[in-house]
């Protein structure tokens, strides 16, 4: 018993009548199920925060607010003046640390101003 040299001989991939032979499968891009259906509701899913910002269609203050939303989802179950202030608080940080104005500005181009006490 022995073991065939590769690319000596072998027996060779039998393929229907009607279907594509192995080269042209392989100039096609992989699709997966789930690759079909993100680009069927590609035309449905919103822009995010960032493509909003850059279309005009919301403020710096606004894309800020969105990105400390989605940074503070999981404290919901927190009282809402405690989720309110830990929300200015990262507002006020973002305005004020210049780490976080370099990212922001990197990001967006833009400085973002701090929070009016109303």
């Amino acid at each position: 018993m022995g073991i065939d040299p590769i690319g000596k001989g072998g027996a060779s991939v039998p393929t229907s009548v009607g279907s594509p032979s192995p080269a042209l499968e392989a100039q096609r891009p992989f699709e997966s199920e789930a690759t079909r259906v993100e680009s069927a509701g590609a035309a449905d899913v919103s822009a995010t925060g960032l493509d909003q910002l850059r279309a005009g269609r919301i403020p710096l203050e606004g894309y800020l607010a969105l990105k400390v939303d989605e940074a503070t989802v999981h404290l919901g179950s927190l009282p809402g003046p405690q989720r309110e202030m830990i929300r200015s608080v990262l507002l006020e940080r973002i305005a004020s640390d210049p780490m976080l104005v370099d990212l922001v500005r990197a990001a967006t181009g833009a400085v973002p101003r701090p929070p009016h006490d109303d």
